[in-house]
């Protein structure tokens, strides 16, 4: 026999061109778009001493409407205030903008004794579809895409049918994969908590987001922090359903950007080479020399370079070793020759076999400055060895500022920061105002954007996040699209992933999407064979689409095997010098996967902007492929011809465009109507 249902009245209607909410008496809150019942929801808290309210359990004691302002515009706020019979009161903020289809949820927790100490806020919390709600729902259909808090530990982006305990972090969608239809829910705010969507662990078809995530995804051994207030306010999420989630999450993309837009970036997509792929340990200034002459002599002429047609030179991790004269000295020679020298820092961290070595421009040793537990103890590795920097202690921030005001005086001109997540993590902080890792990697961030400064330092240098949280943004000009990227067709593929799910942060969250340097010969670091040269145009091409930062990474030179220098040298005048390609890269701009969302690469991806058409086709596979895409369906003109960027062959199409490619086989086409 059934469970009774109980009954549903509608307390109050809140309605907006676009999209409406209603409160409902069962503590529940259904949300509308284009006239239909998309889906229900209600909202729940704990305090850190075990109460908890829900406000399907709770009291309703009042409901407002009003107009609101924001820095998402103005909005119209139906407000509803709930307490539970244990003191703690809910407020639950529900507000809609004219002519946009989301609704944009947040809760408050307060207690009526006093002042509330909280972990956990749950503005969202889907109930079980019933048959008035969107059918997609109630299907086995529906897919979850789980994006990863950070690009740490080669992580990927996925969809997966709903499970219980399945986690999102920050954002995700429920969509049917057959036409994109579905539900994007995302967090706008990243300054104090850390956020995901989880389903629940009895009932795969409810999902949470909450506030308060902590876990080995996030790298955590400890609890989130907690906040303490006479009122504490979750952050805000947003609940949009959209017939097509890829256009959702561009729209998700420009809400997150109007409350944090990227850094600005006025220099162009940087082109380059790093020390890391190519050198690694064996890393000398003579390389450093040898990349630097390569570009400057060979590449640069041939196309390779920024709009002006300049390239950086990249030192990463171990150019402490050598002298700073001589760093200062090969600087200078760079920059005399119209080129730009780069750098690399890792400010979070430090590794454990350092802990009694001085920390630079400080009197402490970096045992004295890890982050640490309630005993005292210091928090274990993350990523083997690497270990947490707290960054609430004075010292961490003479010591940054001694660092990066080293860097400033030696003259380079970009940095890449990498393991920043370390910088997120809970802990014993020493200064106590900081309750989160989010707050404490945000004052991190502020604090190196303000040593880099263009107008402090009086001129631009280019910030790079390598391995980062994908939240909070807007303090990177750069981050990197995934984990380390090397030159194999899974390395291009992997990548792939990471814009196949995310193009849209490309100048939404960050002005550019760093593919990874690009080894286009050897990797010295991943331990394999030369690459094909078709595994070399794949990983060129996919660098190029993806928004971007061209940094090329092999070793060119003098030390060592000349046979292998010579090839690398041979392959990167062979690669990295096709002008129309290397005019696509310098455009910036994410091409948008055909079939997105899922936890393997697109094979095609599209670009339309400025009025001019691209398409990159890639085939994964040792096995000859054709791929087709719909024209129209895809934003391009639905009859005219394209010209293989790589080939130069031309050929008319009419409704579809066709390619037969060969093993491995990949190329960017330009297509005019």
């Amino acid at each position: 026999m059934p469970f009774p249902k109980p009954e549903v009245s509608i307390l109050h209607r809140l309605e907006v061109p676009g999209a409406a909410v209603e409160l409902e008496s069962t503590g529940t809150f259904a949300y509308f778009a284009g006239g239909r019942r998309i889906h229900r929801a209600r909202s729940l808290a704990r305090s850190v001493d075990g109460r908890s309210v829900a406000t399907h359990k709770a009291t309703l004691v009042d409901i407002s409407e009003a107009t609101v302002s924001t820095d998402l515009g103005e909005g119209r706020r139906l407000t509803a205030l709930y307490a539970a019979d244990n003191g703690l009161r809910l407020r639950q903020m529900l507000t809609l903008f004219p002519g946009q289809c989301y609704l944009l949820v947040q809760i408050a927790l307060m207690d009526a004794n006093g002042p509330v100490e909280t972990r956990y806020l749950a503005p969202i919390d889907l109930v079980y579809p019933g048959r008035d709600v969107e059918p997609l729902f109630l299907t086995y259909a529906q897919r979850m895409v789980l994006a990863p808090y950070d690009n740490d530990m080669w992580v990927r982006y996925e969809t997966a049918p709903l499970r219980p305990g399945r986690t999102s972090y920050d954002y995700t969608c429920l969509f049917d994969p057959t036409d994109y239809r579905g539900l994007v829910i995302g967090s706008l705010d990243h300054d104090t908590w850390k956020n995901a969507i989880a389903c629940t662990s009895c009932d795969a078809r409810t999902l949470t987001a909450y506030c308060g995530a902590a876990d080995a995804c996030t790298h955590d051994t400890l609890p989130h922090g907690t906040i303490i207030g006479d009122e504490v306010p979750s952050d805000r999420f947003i609940m949009g359903w959209y017939e097509d989630v890829r256009q959702g999450l561009e729209a998700y993309g420009d809400l997150v950007a109007a409350v944090r837009p990227p850094l600005a970036w006025e220099g162009g997509v940087p082109f380059g080479w790093n020390s890391y792929s190519g050198l690694a340990g064996q890393l000398t200034l003579d390389g450093w020399k040898a990349a630097g002459d390569l570009m400057q002599q060979e590449l640069a002429p041939r196309s390779y370079g920024n709009d002006e047609g300049v390239t950086y030179a990249n030192l990463d991790a171990g150019w402490n070793r050598f002298d700073e004269e001589a760093m200062k000295q090969f600087v200078r020679d760079l920059h005399a020759r119209g080129q730009k020298a780069g750098i690399y820092a890792g400010p979070f961290i430090t590794i454990s076999f350092f802990d009694d070595q001085p920390v630079s421009g400080t009197d402490l040793t970096y045992r004295e400055l890890r982050l640490k537990d309630f005993d005292g103890n210091p928090l274990p590795p993350v990523d083997n060895s690497l270990v947490a920097l707290d960054l609430t202690h004075p010292a961490w921030k003479q010591h940054v500022q001694h660092t990066f005001q080293q860097f400033i005086d030696w003259g380079f001109d970009y940095v890449k920061v990498d393991f920043m997540a370390h910088g997120a993590l809970e802990g014993n902080y020493y200064d106590k105002s900081f309750r989160t890792g989010r707050q404490v990697i945000n004052y991190g961030y502020r604090t190196l954007c303000e040593i880099l400064d263009p107008q402090r330092i009086g001129r631009p240098f280019f910030i790079s996040l390598s391995i980062a949280p994908l939240f909070p943004h807007g303090y990177g000009h750069a981050r990197r699209c995934s984990c380390d990227a090397f030159g194999h067709m899974d390395d291009t593929e992997y990548m792939l992933n990471a814009l196949t799910n995310a193009w849209w942060l490309n100048r939404r969250l960050y002005h550019f999407c760093d593919p990874d340097h690009i080894a286009l010969y050897q990797s010295v670091v991943d331990g394999r064979s030369p690459m094909t040269l078709e595994e070399s145009r794949a990983r060129y091409n996919g660098a190029a689409i993806s928004g971007t930062v061209m940094m090329l990474s092999d070793n060119y030179g003098p030390e060592g095997d000349a046979a292998l220098h010579q090839a690398a040298r041979q392959r990167a005048l062979e690669i990295a010098t096709n002008p129309r390609v290397n005019a696509v890269a310098r455009l910036g701009q994410a091409f948008r996967p055909v079939k997105a969302l899922g936890v393997d690469a697109s094979p095609v991806y599209t670009l339309c902007h400025e009025g001019r058409y691209y398409a990159a086709f890639f085939n994964f596979t040792q096995q000859p492929q054709s791929l087709g895409i719909d024209a129209a369906s895809c934003g391009l003109p639905e009859q005219g011809r394209y010209e293989d960027l790589w080939s130069g062959a031309s050929r008319s199409y009419q409704g579809t465009l066709q390619l037969d490619l060969a093993p491995w086989e990949s190329t960017i086409l330009e297509i005019f109507p």
